[in-house]
């Protein structure tokens, strides 16, 4: 029960500072924070061309500036940091993919401006995240996500669907986008494994 409190405690952002490294072996392993480097693992993971094996090759090639000789602990570490030191919710297992970072990134930035203001220049990961969940409702982007969600529950409205329809381009993600590959479900079985 302490150490469950201790840990809860240790991850609150308001009160610690967020992480520039792990622990492997006993020895702090310094981490890439840089958001862009942690969305490029992101996007590997979601590449259909790689191989199991070479998204984590990336991932570790992309986290660490020298790979650690425990691979296995690099792997479950690196993990429990792109997922911003949580256990992921396995309810949301099978929920329809409502966005891409690839496919949408100039909508995500151009959202995280306009409702947050932030800053791109030096982001830690864990920043990027919170934005990112925290972003306006009124952003289109906000709405991009509306919309897809409504359509995969068969809710939208006459006028969604119509609007919908006029702007699909931009609102269908790629087939190969909204069927979730064998790899990509390996990913999130690690996401929720690490940590």
């Amino acid at each position: 029960m302490l150490k469950k409190r201790v840990k809860n405690v240790w991850q609150n952002i308001l009160i610690n500072k967020l992480p520039s490294s792990v622990v492997i072996d006993g020895a702090e392993v310094k981490i890439n924070t840089d958001f862009r480097i942690c969305l490029k693992c992101i996007l590997a993971f979601e590449d259909e061309e790689l191989t199991f094996n070479e998204k984590i090759y990336i991932m570790l090639k992309l986290l660490y500036d020298d790979v650690p000789q425990n691979t296995d602990e690099a792997i479950k570490q690196a993990i429990w940091f792109l997922n911003c030191g949580e256990i992921l919710d396995k309810t949301g297992e099978n929920s329809p993919r409502l966005y891409s970072f690839e496919k949408d990134s100039k909508y995500i930035y151009v959202a995280m401006k306009q409702s947050l203001n932030a800053n791109f220049d030096d982001l830690h990961w864990w920043d990027f995240v919170n934005y990112f969940m925290a972003l306006d409702e009124k952003s289109f982007f906000a709405r991009m996500i509306y919309l897809r969600s409504q359509k995969s529950k068969g809710k939208l409205t006459q006028e969604e669907a119509k609007y919908y329809n006029e702007h699909r381009d931009i609102l269908e993600l790629n087939d190969s986008e909204d069927e979730e590959s064998e790899e990509m479900i390996k990913f999130k079985n690690l996401l929720k494994k690490g940590g």
